[in-house]
């Protein structure tokens, strides 16, 4: 068994402090590693830098034989791209744990990943999806904006909360960011905000902040 995850030597995306969640998730591989072996399996930590690395598990194991923890957030930084990932895993035949490649796809937006729910009736906030800061605001304020296609909290900052037109504007002034409720960001961003320089998609989305 390996226990994958990703690592970057630099931040070309995002701020240093980004880092910090490139060591929680160490920490977790490491801990899953552990109690694997402490249950008598053979397991081990691996590192994913770039795709190369996922290519090099066909040259050194035997893919019947290999269960791949995937704790793969992102590649070189890129959140969005974690789908390359396991697209390379599927295909080399590679059995890994976590979400499939579709469903990591539908999550890329947002958004989209919201009107998939709305679809199937599945309780989740009011939002709207912006393509330029000028555009009229129909939900309920206060509210927070965030990234429509960043990882977990990547592009939350205090600044992230809303509570009028003018402060809504102005974060989505800044490329790339969108609108989410209190009670899933809190649910999400597990204590650790970030601002990012830039992003996949040049839309927003907003949602109320819940009384």
């Amino acid at each position: 068994m390996l226990v994958g995850y990703s690592a970057i030597e630099k931040v070309d995306h995002g701020e240093a402090r980004d880092l910090e969640t490139d060591l929680e998730t160490i920490d977790t591989a490491e801990t899953i590693a552990k109690n694997l072996r402490k249950a008598g399996f053979d397991a081990e930590n691996y590192i994913v830098y770039t795709l190369r690395d996922i290519d090099r598990l066909i040259e050194k194991y035997d893919p019947d034989d290999l269960l791949f923890f995937n704790l793969c957030e992102h590649l070189q930084g890129r959140a969005a791209d974690d789908v390359k990932i396991t697209t390379r895993l599927d295909k080399l035949g590679i059995t890994y744990t976590g979400a499939p490649t579709a469903t990591l796809r539908r999550s890329l937006d947002k958004g989209r990943a919201k009107q998939v729910l709305q679809k199937y009736d599945i309780p989740t906030a009011p939002f709207q999806v912006f393509e330029r800061s000028d555009e009229a605001i129909a939900v309920t304020l206060p509210a927070i904006v965030k990234p429509v296609a960043e990882d977990a909290s990547v592009g939350i900052t205090r600044e992230s909360w809303c509570s009028t037109r003018h402060s809504c504007a102005l974060g989505c002034s800044t490329s790339w960011m969108c609108i989410d409720n209190r009670r899933w960001w809190r649910s999400t961003s597990s204590g650790a905000s970030s601002t990012s320089g830039c992003g996949a998609m040049a839309r927003r989305t907003f949602c109320p902040w819940p009384s």
